[in-house]
């Protein structure tokens, strides 16, 4: 260090060999963890893995913390497969995940409740213009599932809707579980639903001329 005043570098090196001076750093280097910890928290959702390296889960709550990363990097790391199951998909962020993993090759396919056909901000068109099938489930009184399966390894599962609304303003649950037994009993009802479900083709508005 540098000092162009001949009475500073005195102080600064008697301070330097005397030992208080370790302490002093010891407390400026804690103070300023808790000030780096106040302003820089940990991610805002809860993480939690199951004590065996498999099955693991992880679960995530609503409003106090943020689920929608989880969701969005479920999906852009699917190697294989993505089968959505929704009550609800109105979210931009996820329906545009969607389209980018079907754009990489990713086989996506989707089933949701009828009421998906004509409902505000629904991302069903935008789907099926990309090429991604989409299937309505109106066997029952309302398809309530809110389901994504990835790679036949993944589940994500909850009260969790596909909108920004269970981001933002409800209160939510999103479990992500790994567990191949557990993942297999959803895909299998996957199937059974689709069996189920009707073929949906893409919606295209008339204009006046």
């Amino acid at each position: 260090m540098i000092f162009r005043n001949k009475k500073l570098k005195g102080s600064f090196q008697s301070f330097m060999k005397h030992p208080c001076w370790i302490i002093v750093l010891i407390a400026v280097s804690f103070g300023s963890g808790i000030i780096f910890k106040q302003h820089f928290p940990q991610p805002p959702y809860i993480y939690q893995e199951s004590a065996e390296s498999h099955p693991s889960w992880k679960v995530c709550f609503t409003p106090t913390s943020r689920c929608l990363p989880l969701i969005l990097t479920a999906i852009k790391e699917a190697k294989e497969s993505i089968q959505v199951q929704g009550y609800s998909i109105t979210s931009p962020e996820i329906g545009g995940a969607l389209r980018d993993a079907h754009r990489k090759g990713i086989k996506v396919i989707v089933i949701g409740d009828k009421a998906q056909k004509t409902a505000k901000y629904s991302q069903i068109n935008s789907l099926l213009e990309v090429g991604i099938p989409v299937f309505i489930d109106d066997k029952p009184a309302i398809a309530h599932n809110k389901i994504i399966i990835v790679d036949d390894l993944t589940v994500l599962t909850g009260s969790y809707n596909w909108t920004r609304a269970a981001e933002l303003r409800n209160a939510e649950n999103l479990l992500i579980i790994r567990d191949k037994e557990l993942v297999r009993q959803y895909a299998d009802n996957f199937q059974k639903r689709l069996l189920k479900s009707k073929k949906h083709n893409l919606i295209v508005l008339k204009t006046s001329k």
